[in-house]
């Protein structure tokens, strides 16, 4: 028995469109020898159309494959594998002084140590909390590990601006004593806290037409940002619109304020231990006709 050629077993598939291409050709020859195809012939044209898509998948299970490890993983893929394995990247912190701080890290103290560990038992200590995001106190509590609670809409504390994600003191309580369990506590994290996030209101502005499909358009936008109600969420005003047209409206001008960058861009980004929400009246999202 003939067994055919393996592909490559390397992690890291090589990236050559031409090569596809050929190897493509070769095989239709192979099956059928009269078919002699020239650059216009519509079954190369073909070919070479799945040649393309086969090289970008090959260019993205790369970066996804050089991601999963420390020596080879850039950018956010390398600050996911770093907070995942214990270490948190500073501000504006390159690529290169982040993985030698990480091998030393994993060299003192080896895999167990992750800050994604508190994320994950802060969600098993409670039903209420939705997400959650690591961060670093400053002095006097320099490195004192903070576990920022964001609560699901059900859960969220009443406030009088309407905004959500809000956790009851009870819930934040409820899973710092969890946290500070010597089961789950890392050795030196004896002071580790746990803390509501603090709300920031943003608005949204849109002109939608028909006049009919005002209140659809405005349910739909409260829908698309409660789905996405979470630390370190993009937003864009160009989602909103396609969120709201989805929901029969055609949305023109959308606009967003007070929120982190420029008008249009991510707003539902976390600052530290801060997110955005929109308050669901009239005021935070404005649909005119």
């Amino acid at each position: 028995m003939v067994l055919p050629n393996l592909p490559n077993r390397n992690i890291y598939d090589e990236v050559n469109e031409d090569a596809e291409l050929a190897e493509m050709v070769a095989r239709m020859q192979a099956l059928y020898p009269s078919w002699q195809p020239s650059e216009t012939d519509p079954q190369r044209l073909s070919f070479s159309a799945v040649a393309w898509r086969l090289t970008l998948g090959k260019i993205f299970f790369n970066h996804q494959a050089r991601n999963a490890f420390v020596d080879d993983a850039v950018g956010s893929g390398l600050r996911g594998t770093a907070k995942t394995l214990g270490v948190l990247a500073n501000t504006g912190e390159m690529d290169e002084p982040l993985r030698e701080r990480l091998i030393q890290h994993l060299q003192s103290v080896g895999r167990s140590a992750s800050y994604t560990a508190y994320e994950a038992d802060a969600r098993r200590a409670s039903t209420s909390v939705a997400d959650v995001e690591i961060t670093l106190d400053v002095a006097p509590n320099e490195n004192r590990i903070i576990v920022n609670l964001l609560a699901t809409e059900a859960a969220s504390e009443s406030r009088a601006d309407n905004l959500l994600g809000v956790p009851p003191a009870a819930v934040v309580t409820a899973v710092q004593t969890f946290l500070r369990d010597p089961v789950r506590l890392r050795v030196g994290d004896e002071d580790v806290i746990a803390r509501a996030a603090t709300p920031t209101e943003y608005r949204i502005a849109a002109l939608i037409t028909p006049s009919t499909a005002a209140a659809a358009a405005r349910q739909a936008a409260y829908d698309f940002i409660d789905e996405r109600r979470r630390f370190g969420e993009v937003l864009r005003a160009s989602n909103l619109a396609t969120a709201m047209e989805n929901a029969g409206a055609t949305a023109a001008d959308v606009t967003t304020f007070n929120v982190v960058g420029s008008s249009g861009t991510a707003i539902l980004t976390a600052t530290g231990a801060q997110y955005y929400d929109c308050a669901k009246n009239a005021t935070g999202v404005v649909i005119t006709s």
